[in-house]
């Protein structure tokens, strides 16, 4: 499956894309209390985060903590000019560099594996890649080190027990949907769960957690209240298996329970604040319609005049 010598030589000196230029004025992003992207920005943010990961953090490292810190600091201060982000979510949008790093590693991995040799990987290069990287990554993947790794991968994947179904859209982007649906009625973290791992056509995505939402309906059925209790006694917890780690089920990856608890009094905070400004629009509607109606009966009290 070799490349003719001209493809191959055209292909080695493919000219390199040119970086687009920042907006002139930032990009305002919306963050959720766990530092996610929310809002009508948030698919934009999530694509230049990817764009400027494979732009400064080569794929020829074999862990994300290995990548220089240079590379790092290239990307954040990429973001930073291109949208106006608050430093304290700095931390969950490096989870989200990383895993957004490893997706693209598995991507080119799948490439290669198109080919038979490793001369072969090598003059078939993926576009995007700079020679020198891609040359490195494929000697890395074709070492027997990372050919075990990427079978204990697979096995890892084939032992997923609750796999979600939001997509690259993240549970984040879902929970803004459900709270713009049913702003007086926030989700538990109960409805988060059972929604982003129920397909379109309402199954469930595998038998597992078709069981596990079994006992959930239960478990509510006999106590409706369960659904709002804290993270040690929620009935996900009791229904599916306890948090591995600093893991919490059904909010998305980089959300940990120390995260969620350090961030409930700003989340009640939050939540008041949007009480508030719902009772106040509320008010404002009726003072409008007050006066409308007001209006009305002045022109009506003139014209029998």
């Amino acid at each position: 499956m070799l490349m003719s010598e001209e493809q191959s030589s055209e292909h080695e000196h493919e000219p390199e894309l040119e970086p687009e230029a920042p907006p002139p004025v930032r990009i305002e992003v919306q963050f959720n209390v766990d530092g996610k992207a929310v809002g009508p920005n948030a698919a934009k943010y999530a694509s230049r985060l990817g764009k400027l990961t494979r732009q400064h953090c080569p794929p020829h490292y074999s862990e994300w903590t290995l990548v220089p810190v240079e590379a790092i600091n290239l990307l954040w201060n990429g973001i930073l000019s291109w949208f106006d982000v608050p430093k304290r979510i700095s931390a969950n949008n490096y989870t989200k560099a990383n895993n957004m790093w490893r997706n693209w590693k598995s991507s080119l991995r799948k490439h290669c594996d198109q080919y038979d040799t490793i001369l072969e990987r090598k003059r078939n290069r993926k576009s995007g890649v700079k020679k020198e990287e891609w040359d490195l990554f494929v000697d890395m993947e074709s070492t027997e080190l990372a050919c075990l790794r990427r079978e204990r991968g697979k096995e890892n994947r084939e032992m997923m027990k609750n796999p979600h179904t939001t997509g690259r859209r993240e549970s984040a982007r879902t929970v803004e949907e459900m709270v713009a649906n049913d702003p007086t009625n926030p989700p538990s973290r109960t409805d988060i769960f059972v929604v982003t791992h129920t397909r379109k056509n309402g199954t469930f995505v595998s038998e597992e957690v078709d069981k596990k939402m079994i006992k959930i309906n239960e478990i509510v059925a006999c106590d409706p209240s369960s659904k709002h209790k804290d993270l040690d006694h929620d009935h996900c917890l009791r229904s599916l298996e306890r948090m591995e780690g600093s893991k919490v089920l059904g909010l998305g990856s980089g959300v940990s329970k120390t995260t969620l608890m350090a961030a409930a009094p700003y989340e009640r905070k939050a939540e008041e604040a949007e009480r508030s400004k719902l009772e106040f629009q509320s008010q404002i509607d009726d003072l409008k319609q007050q006066v409308i109606d007001g209006k009305k009966d002045t022109n009506g009290d003139t014209n029998d005049k």
